[in-house]
């Protein structure tokens, strides 16, 4: 066990970020350590953090809920910005007037859907919605296939920035949000838990 030769790690995390954040961390610790065995449970937020209080998962790797949660340790780990892009330059005097075009989002209840609607709501915004998709991929497809200006995570996007997406010049900035893991407050982590996150944690 201390030299990581057997063992397993249990690790919840939401589609769009398994995808799009974790995959390089996984590789790395795959590499590192090709024995140990990785289950890997994509899922909602919420249901991801009642797996992790009921024993099932050793640790959650998500965006950050705004709501509290006193009974677990949560450890932020990078930035995530929610910005506009467009298949082609576009810009707008105010996102009250980019909000009349037709804009494409991720479906309730996800953390960036959340995190948007709340900005909404706390400007008296309204939203001209065109279509609503669970997956944050599928929804870059979209929008690079002209259907539309879209909601996307910047740090999800980098690489096809000024090539296939162009994010749209606005003022007004959507709220950021934090990127964190989630782990039991009251249970000591597993030694594999414990190398997973120095993993993690390399880029800081």
């Amino acid at each position: 066990l201390k030299n990581l030769e057997e063992g397993i790690i249990n690790i919840g995390s939401t589609t769009t970020i398994s995808e799009n954040y974790l995959m390089k961390y996984l590789k790395s610790f795959h590499d590192k350590y090709p024995k140990i065995k990785i289950n890997i449970i994509n899922d909602l937020t919420d249901n991801l953090i009642k797996d992790l209080r009921n024993g099932s998962l050793d640790i959650v790797i998500t965006a950050i809920p705004e709501y509290k949660i006193n009974d677990l340790e949560i450890h932020e780990i990078s930035t995530l910005h929610d910005i506009f892009v467009s298949n082609k330059k576009e810009k707008f005097n105010s996102i009250k007037d980019l909000l009349k075009e037709e804009i494409l989002l991720q479906q309730k209840p996800s953390v960036t859907r959340t995190n948007f609607d709340k900005f909404i709501k706390e400007n008296n915004l309204e939203t001209n919605i065109k279509m609503e998709v669970v997956s944050h991929n599928l929804l870059v497809n979209l929008i690079e296939n002209s259907f539309g200006i879209g909601l996307v995570t910047k740090e999800f996007v980098h690489d096809k920035i000024n090539k296939t997406l162009f994010e749209v010049e606005l003022k007004e900035q959507i709220p950021n949000r934090a990127l964190g893991y989630i782990i039991k407050k009251d249970i000591y982590p597993t030694f594999v838990t414990k190398n997973f996150i120095k993993e993690l944690k390399r880029d800081e």
